[in-house]
């Protein structure tokens, strides 16, 4: 049985949603679907600036909410910073101003010591990414890699942009994208796995915040468990010797965006190009267009 840990990024706002639907009721009904699954552990990772910078999104009581669940929430950064873009001392102040926020909010809630860095982007120099990862780890923050990721986020926008052009009739097809899209990412997922490491490790899921996300969860987790996956506490699948450091060893930033945990080993040993390490994305992309356009999208 592959061992995988739940991780969703951008609490408490992520990408945009449909009207009549509250982040406060988005982040309820992962909620709910982690509950029905009977799963104890996951990881939000929340931008603390939100009430600042998004006033009347209820920030604070989501993240109640999710705590009072019983769920970790982690650091991803006040702002949701592109380290790519900032310099590093701009970055690490607003690391400490979303770690000040969890631990005068939040006192002993699980999850403080998680921190994931905005977009995967971990720096677009080698002494730069240097430079923060001593930070991070000098802060006593472990970050949150992750393995597993099919870009979920976009099956959110495409949701929303099919509520507004009157286009329910897509929803189907919405649907069958997204679960076919995280069932190829997990065979993906295991093929690196055994590439690099001769074993199934075990996987982080990267998911996040979002309306579809929400609406899609339960029958996602149905279909991985079916896959053989079980679901694991973050730390116990960080605790793996795949997730050390010392991995890497050569590996040069590129892009404006980061990569996955796999993609970095796999650059760094040279064998990216023979492994399946991007998300399957282009057909929720050609059905983006193809709303936008106002033409009707068929499955492929």
């Amino acid at each position: 049985m592959s061992q995988m840990a739940l991780t969703f990024d951008d609490l408490p706002v992520h990408e945009t949603r449909p009207p009549g639907r509250s982040r406060l009721g988005i982040t309820q009904a992962i909620i709910d679907a982690l509950r029905s699954q009977g799963i104890t552990h996951a990881c939000g990772f929340a931008n603390t600036s939100v009430e600042v910078d998004h006033p009347g999104e209820q920030a604070e009581a989501l993240f109640r909410a999710w705590v009072g669940a019983g769920f970790e929430l982690g650091n991803h950064g006040a702002r949701h910073l592109n380290l790519n873009r900032r310099t590093a001392d701009e970055f690490l102040a607003d690391v400490d101003a979303a770690s000040s926020y969890l631990h005068e909010r939040f006192p002993g809630a699980p999850g403080a010591h998680f921190f994931r860095y905005p977009y995967l982007a971990e720096g677009d120099t080698p002494d730069k990414r240097a430079l923060v990862r001593e930070a991070i780890a000098a802060r006593g923050l472990k970050v949150a890699r992750v393995t597993l990721n099919f870009g979920d986020w976009l099956w959110n926008c495409t949701y929303t942009e099919c509520h507004a052009a009157g286009a329910l009739e897509r929803l189907p097809i919405l649907e069958e994208t997204f679960l076919d899209a995280a069932r190829r990412a997990l065979e993906a997922a295991r093929v690196t796995s055994h590439a690099l490491f001769g074993r199934d490790i075990p996987q982080v899921l990267l998911l996040h915040n979002g309306v579809f996300t929400a609406r899609m969860l339960d029958r996602l987790l149905t279909l991985y468990r079916e896959l053989g996956a079980g679901f694991i506490p973050l730390d116990e699948a960080l605790a793996d010797s795949a997730y050390d450091w010392s991995h890497l060893t050569c590996h040069e930033p590129r892009g404006e965006s980061g990569y996955s945990w796999f993609h970095q080993l796999a650059n760094a040993r040279g064998v990216a190009a023979t492994l399946p390490l991007e998300p399957p994305e282009a057909e929720v992309r050609r059905i983006r267009k193809e709303v936008k356009e106002g033409t009707t999208p068929s499955p492929r």
